[in-house]
Parts: C-alpha cells; sequence; structure tokens
C-alpha cells in the first residue's frame, strides 16, 4: 500500500528541483572569523551598488571585545581570501535592537530602525549619521531625520514612527516635512512593506493598512495625496512578526501563520503532530507569536527558541522553512547553530543565513554566516537525518496488523531507519535499520583496465559515476495498532526519499489483508 506523505512532519526535508522529496542541503559555513570571537549578531541584510557591479553585506553585531553596537560593512567575497571589511560604524553601547532595515532610492542608502540612529550614504561606498537636508521649498520646516522601519517607496524613502509614517520628498531621501506625514495607521506600526503592486503595507498592533503608490505620483514633490486603506484585522504583537514575499505578506499566529493582507486566509499550523516518536523529539510551541518571521527566495522562515546551542546535538528549537511556490513546509535543525539573526543574499539571489554560533572548541560564540547547499553540515562529525512522520491509515475495524514497511531513498553507504508507533528496536534487541549499498550506482562495463573509465580500478578522478540510484530497504513488523503511526529517518544532505509502502494484515489467520 502506497503511502501519501504530502500532509505527514517534515523534518531537515525539501524538494530538488524537479520536484522530488529530498533530505534538506547542508550547511556550508562561508566565514565565521571575519567579525571578532565572542560578538552577538543583532542582524543584517545585503545590498547592491547602484552604481557599482558589487554587493555589500551590512552587519550590526554586539562587540564583546569593545562593548560597543557595531555596524560592519563586508565586501560579497566573503570565502575569498581577498575579502575584506569596508567599514566598522560604532552606534553606541551594545545592547538588544529591534530590526534593520534599508531603504535605497537613486544609489542613495539609508539604514534604520526604531533603536539606533539612521544611517546615510552610497551604496557601494562609506556611511554617516544621516543629517537632514533642506526642502527646495523654502515655506516648509524641513524635519530631522526619523529613525525607524523604513522601506524604498515609489522613488521615496518612508519611515514608521509609531502610528504614523513619514515619506521623503522626491528629491531627497534626507528631506522630511509635515507635508509628508501621513496618518490613519490605526494602532502602533510593527512592520511596514512594499507589496508586489507599489502599495505601502504596514503592519500594526490594530491592523494591516494600505496606502497606493499613486498617493505618491499625485502629490507634489513635497506632499502626499491618498487615502489609507484598511486589509485585514490582523493585530500585530511586536516586531519581526510578518513579512513580505511575492505571494502576498504573511504574519505569526498562535499556532503558526497565515497571509495578512486579506481577512480569507486559513491559518497554517506548524507543530509536530503529537505521534509516538523514537527517531526525532517532537517540536512544538504553545505561541508562534514568539518567535521570528523572514523572507527567503522562495517563501519565509519562522524561527522560534535556539537549535542546539550548547552543540550537544538536542534541539531546542528550530527554522520552520516554507516554499511558498513548490508548497514544502519542514523544520530544520543544524547541530552547532544557535538562533537565526538575519537573512542575506548573494548576487544570484540565494539566501544566506546570519547565525549565532558556539564554537566546538571552547564554547565561544561567534557569528556565522551560512548557505545550505552541500551534502553535509560543516561542523558535523556524521551525517544528520532528515525525518518524516505521520498516520498511515487503515480501517480500524480490522484490528489491522503492520507487517512491513518499504522505504526508497538513494542514501548509498548510509543509514535508513524505520519505526512504527515508537517501535524502533526489535524483540532480539536489534534496531530497525540498515545500510544501503554504495551510492556510485550500478556500472556496466566490458574491459576492467586502469584506463576504463567505467572500470571500479579507475583512478577516482575520471570515474564517471552515474547519478545513485533509489534502493528499497524491507524492515518487518508486527504491530497491532489502529493509529499506525510511521516514521522513516535518511542520513545524508540532498538524498532522494523515493516511496514509502507498506503491508497490512488484519489480527488473526483468517481476518482479511
Amino acid at each position: 500500500m502506497n503511502i501519501d506523505t504530502s500532509g505527514w512532519d517534515y523534518r531537515n526535508m525539501w524538494v530538488n528541483a524537479s520536484g522530488e522529496l529530498t533530505t534538506r542541503a547542508g550547511s556550508d559555513v562561508l566565514w565565521e572569523d571575519q567579525l571578532p570571537q565572542g560578538s552577538i549578531p543583532r542582524g543584517g541584510f545585503s545590498a547592491k551598488s547602484q552604481f557599482l557591479d558589487i554587493i555589500q553585506h551590512y552587519v550590526i553585531l554586539g562587540n564583546i571585545e569593545t562593548g560597543n553596537l557595531e555596524l560592519w560593512v563586508i565586501d560579497e567575497n566573503l570565502p575569498d581570501a581577498t575579502s575584506q571589511i569596508s567599514q566598522i560604524l560604532v552606534l553606541g553601547t551594545d545592547r538588544p535592537v529591534g530590526p534593520i532595515t534599508h531603504a535605497i532610492v537613486n544609489g542613495e542608502i539609508l539604514i534604520s530602525g526604531p533603536d539606533f540612529p539612521t544611517l546615510w550614504g552610497y551604496t557601494g561606498s562609506g556611511l554617516v549619521l544621516a543629517n537632514k537636508q533642506d526642502s527646495i521649498n523654502v515655506s516648509l520646516e524641513t524635519l530631522s531625520v526619523p529613525n525607524g522601519l523604513c522601506v524604498a517607496w515609489a522613488g521615496r524613502v518612508a519611515v514608521a514612527v509609531g502610528e504614523q509614517v513619514l515619506v521623503s520628498d522626491a528629491v531627497s531621501p534626507r528631506t522630511y516635512t509635515a507635508a509628508g506625514i501621513v496618518y490613519g495607521f490605526t494602532g502602533f506600526i510593527y512592520g511596514l512593506f512594499v507589496s508586489p503592486q507599489g502599495s505601502l503595507v504596514a503592519v500594526t498592533a490594530n491592523g494591516v493598512y494600505a496606502l497606493s503608490s499613486q498617493a505618491a505620483a499625485q502629490g507634489n514633490a513635497d506632499g502626499i495625496s491618498g487615502s489609507v486603506q484598511k486589509l485585514s484585522s490582523y493585530n500585530a504583537v511586536g516586531y519581526g512578526k510578518a513579512a513580505m514575499t511575492p505571494y502576498g505578506l504573511y504574519g505569526l499566529t498562535k499556532r503558526g501563520f497565515k497571509r495578512i493582507d486579506t481577512d480569507n486566509d486559513v491559518e497554517v499550523k506548524i507543530s509536530d503532530k503529537s505521534y509516538t516518536r523514537s527517531l526525532s523529539d517532537m517540536i512544538s510551541f504553545p505561541d508562534y507569536r514568539e518567535g521570528r518571521m523572514w523572507a527567503t527566495a522562495t517563501g519565509l522562515v519562522v524561527t522560534i527558541g535556539s537549535m542546539d546551542e550548547d552543540s550537544d546535538d538536542q534541539y531546542n528549537g528550530g527554522m520552520y522553512m516554507v516554499d511558498l511556490y513548490d508548497k514544502v513546509r519542514s523544520w530544520w535543525t543544524v547541530e552547532g547553530m544557535g538562533r537565526l539573526r538575519g537573512m542575506l543574499r548573494e548576487r544570484e539571489g540565494d539566501d544566506l543565513f546570519l547565525f549565532s554560533h558556539r564554537s566546538l572548541d571552547g564554547g565561544v560564540d561567534r557569528s556565522v554566516l551560512a548557505k545550505f547547499h552541500t551534502d553535509r553540515d560543516q561542523y558535523q562529525t556524521e551525517s544528520y537525518f532528515g525525518s518524516i512522520c505521520g498516520i498511515a491509515k487503515a480501517p480500524s475495524e480490522m484490528s489491522p496488523v503492520v507487517r512491513a514497511v518499504f522505504v526508497s531513498a538513494d542514501n548509498g553507504g548510509n543509514l535508513v531507519k524505520v519505526a512504527v508507533r515508537g517501535e524502533y528496536r526489535k524483540n532480539d534487541g536489534t534496531l530497525q535499520e540498515r545500510i544501503t549499498s554504495s551510492g556510485d550506482g550500478v556500472v556496466v562495463g566490458t574491459v576492467l583496465a586502469f584506463e576504463d573509465d567505467w572500470a571500479p580500478s579507475a583512478v577516482q578522478a575520471n570515474k564517471r559515476l552515474k547519478t545513485a540510484e533509489l534502493e528499497t530497504s524491507k524492515f518487518q513488523f508486527a504491530k497491532r495498532t489502529n493509529d499506525a503511526s510511521i516514521e522513516l529517518a535518511v542520513a545524508g544532505g540532498k538524498i532522494r526519499v523515493g516511496s514509502i509502502d507498506f503491508r497490512k494484515a488484519g489480527y488473526g489467520q483468517r481476518r482479511p489483508t
């Protein structure tokens, strides 16, 4: 009986480019020594220069050596020997800070947040504290450059401060006047975004509101002309609880997340289900609004708790990865990594994850930037496991007995584990696991000569190894249960899981199968 696993709980699972279910890619640490040891990352982002063909990464951290809160500007060629720190800017005494936002207009970049002064500069160049630039309209008083949540909107910079939004004039992103103040956002603003259609969207404590980009076009060079529209009744409870994606605006809820630019979406629950487990721990929290949400290249990520703060392979939280295009969701846990602190981007648009990390050699805190694209986690001595867990539906009136579970995977030379209703150990003490055969696949050759690239004796660099084949493993059980929860774990990164089948029989010799 083939099992549909689309509604099952996934741990360290994903889909590849062709849509096949796989274990997640491994984490490749791009750097951990560029920032001082003991530093605590507070957040960061990446920005491309509008004048030069370069990408720069902006990281705000608490420097334990100096006791300062600092902004580090780092060139994009992080893993390269020529990588360098472009600038270090002190933002006062180290302290926790809220969101770190930025806006780029006509090559000028503003970096702002509710807990530090706004910075200004040109992309690809240095940064300074943002000073106001007087309005060309001498009849208007120019306000100081505000600090808060900022975005680039309709050729201007919008900054959310409390319950209002200040929009710069059309000439300079550092010019703010009373004519650019937008009211009508009822409630404290915890998130400010620009929708794919160009509207300015504010997530507040009393709803989600939008202002059309036409409001900037219809106003004069100094002001805004338009009314605010309420999109939904979603109530934010703090910063970092929402993210704008190409598929809409999403926000955290008590049990998970949902789309919040409409009142018609349903809540997506993200806690693991209450199955009996033996191959992975259950991840469940009473209120996911305590977590954080970031946008990714393919969807979003929800983080809550710490993954593996003390490097003991015991997880107290994780990252809930959501691909809105392929419609796949999975908890990810990484040994040795603590909390996700920010999302950066490569030139090609791939996601880079800014983690706090405790070194295995002495327990020193570090700021780590990682990319998930290899076949194993860099810090792990053994392969990690991707796992899935769910219920294999069977008529309860049959009092079914699970006789066997069949699993196909292409993790040649690594472990495959299976448990039924938590039963992972046989009566004789052996475990329901096996090591699959070599992952090189079967190669047909006629000449076993050294120069034969197909031969086992060929030089490793010259071997022509085809794609690893899916290999089916059979695990025998005799488990009677009306709640046939099946748990599967496969070792290795980017491993395909082809199918899961199980064979059941009725209880007793004459019961139907």
